[in-house]
Order: C-alpha cells, then structure tokens, then sequence
C-alpha cells in the first residue's frame, strides 16, 4: 500500500524540483529541441516496481501524471490538461503487470524501465496532444518522438541514481503489510 501523505509529498516536491531546478539539467540539441530527464517519471516507475495493489500504482501515475499537466513542467508551452495522467496510468499499468519479469534490483532493469515508461508515455501524451490540436499538427510528431526518445535515454541514465534515493525512502513511501514481504 501507498503511505498517501508521504506519497503526496513527494511528488509535489518532484513536480515542483522539475519545474525548479530541475529546468538546470535541460539542454538544447540543436535540430532537435531540449533534452531533459522527467524526474516524476522516476517515482511513477519506482511505485508501479514495488507496490502491491495496481489500483494503488494507477492511481499514483494518475496523481503525478496530472501534477505535470497542471504545471506544466513534463514540456514548453500551453497544452491540454488530461493527456499526461492518462499516459502516466495506462504505462504504469502495464509496468506493473510485467514487473515480475525484471530483476528490480539491478540497475539495468531499472534503467530499462525508466527509458520503457518514458518513451511509451511521452509517445502517448503527444498523440493525445496532437488530436485535441494543442500541438500543430502530424507533421512535427517524428521530430518529437526523437527529442522524446533522448530524454527517455536521459531519464534512464539517472534512473539508478534516483533509485538508490528513492529506496532509502521505500518505507516512508510504501507499506509492507499487504502481500508478501519487501525484502531484497
């Protein structure tokens, strides 16, 4: 289960250190755009690997998904409220679900889950951007995808240090009690 205070507490401190200071690890490629890592990102990946109830981890994703939305930090410029807690809970739903087939200890898995969730659930927040015409249209959706995709390798780069953090805070964050034990 979900210690929720604590749990709302760190993703408003995420939400607002992406927004933040966060902004200072964002680069400009040229011809490609700004790179930067999505740090909720990180908690939403950590939460779908070890909690046990999956209406627990989507409503979590649905909760930092929205924090994005409403202050715009998951990218630049206006864009549409909804589209990123429906991302953020249709890949963390599925990350649950397949979680089992990753050792989570190991820092490639993480690595690997955090450029999956990002890559898939920055693809479908632009698709839902795109048709609700936040975004200008079809055409700048492959250029997109591939700012999308290097900040998903970013975001995975500094999975396992974020991780390292984030397990520390295991027991503030989630409880034990329900299933089997947490152990590593």
């Amino acid at each position: 289960m979900i210690r929720w205070p604590a749990f709302l507490l760190a993703a408003y401190l995420l939400v607002v250190f992406q927004g933040t200071i966060g902004r200072l690890l964002v680069f400009n490629v040229p011809q490609v755009g700004p790179i930067g890592p999505d740090v909720v990102a990180m908690l939403a990946v950590f939460v779908a690997m070890f909690a046990r109830n999956t209406t627990d981890v989507m409503l979590a994703a649905w909760v930092l998904g929205l924090g994005l939305d409403l202050t715009n930090s998951g990218g630049s410029g206006a864009t549409v409220v909804g589209p990123m807690p429906i991302a953020y809970v249709l890949t963390a739903g599925v990350l649950h679900r397949v979680r089992e087939a990753f050792f989570r200890e190991l820092w490639l898995a993480q690595a690997i889950l955090a450029f999956l969730f990002c890559l898939a659930s920055h693809i479908v927040w632009l698709a839902l951007q795109t048709l609700f015409r936040s975004l200008p249209d079809w055409s700048a959706f492959g250029w997109i995808t591939l700012e999308i995709a290097i900040s998903a390798v970013y975001t995975a780069i500094l999975m396992p240090f974020v991780f390292a953090v984030l397990r520390k805070c295991r027991s503030w964050l989630l409880s034990a009690s329900a299933g089997a034990s947490m152990t590593f």
